[in-house]
């Protein structure tokens, strides 16, 4: 039955299996544009020199979502992404993650970019609770999920927004990214825009950004 439940959902708590993972994912990245093989995979999970995690299942979990990630957009993104400044890999990171999590995509765009704009941007953990309780009235996987994973998802995003540098980590205020416009511009090229509404972009820097992009 939970089976059938997960297959028929968009959504997923895979992702608390690791956060960002900015190091992980650039230890494993050579491996994974030569060759996404099954062998290659299964490699990389053996490997304590390519991903010093002691436990297998550790490793295990963390390339399987690793590898989710790479294969949800194309590989020259992961090409350019390999000639970017730390901030800015960050930033297609999380790109990714939110290309790859459709409930990190909601998080972010239905509860993050609205508490921005808000008289008072501090994110409020009862308002991803809300968020959660409208997706589970529509979804019956995410309705049968343990407020343990609930929680879990929770703070895993919340890590997330604190690693790429949109959640101040002492006062939990959201706010926008310390990086130049240009970082965007390759999103406005792949036809990504919400992805810069997603980082609190705001639509008048949008439009600049999208004539630095032509």
């Amino acid at each position: 039955m939970a089976s059938q439940l997960a297959k028929n959902s968009p959504y997923s708590a895979s992702f608390t299996a690791a956060a960002l993972m900015h190091g992980e994912m650039n230890a494993v990245l050579p491996y994974l544009i030569k060759d996404c093989s099954t062998e290659t995979v299964k490699m990389i999970e053996n490997s304590l020199e390519i991903l010093p995690i002691k436990s297998a299942s550790g490793r295990e979990r963390m390339t399987f979502e690793m590898v989710k990630r790479f294969k949800a957009v194309p590989k020259s993104f992961w090409a350019d992404y390999q000639t970017l400044s730390e901030p800015q890999q960050k930033l297609a990171l999380f790109y990714v993650i939110l290309k790859t999590y459709r409930l990190l995509y909601e998080f972010q765009l239905n509860v993050a970019v609205k508490r921005f704009n808000s008289a008072n941007n501090t994110l409020k953990i009862d308002d991803l609770w809300m968020e959660f309780y409208n997706i589970a009235a529509r979804d019956p996987f995410v309705e049968s999920w343990t407020d343990r994973t609930k929680k879990s998802c929770i703070k895993s995003y919340l890590t997330m927004l604190r690693q790429v540098g949109l959640l101040n980590p002492e006062t939990d205020a959201l706010q926008r990214i310390d990086i130049a416009q240009e970082a965007y511009v390759p999103f406005v090229q792949l036809g990504e825009l919400w992805f810069l509404q997603a980082c609190f972009v705001p639509a008048y820097e949008i439009e600049t950004i999208k004539s630095l992009a032509l």
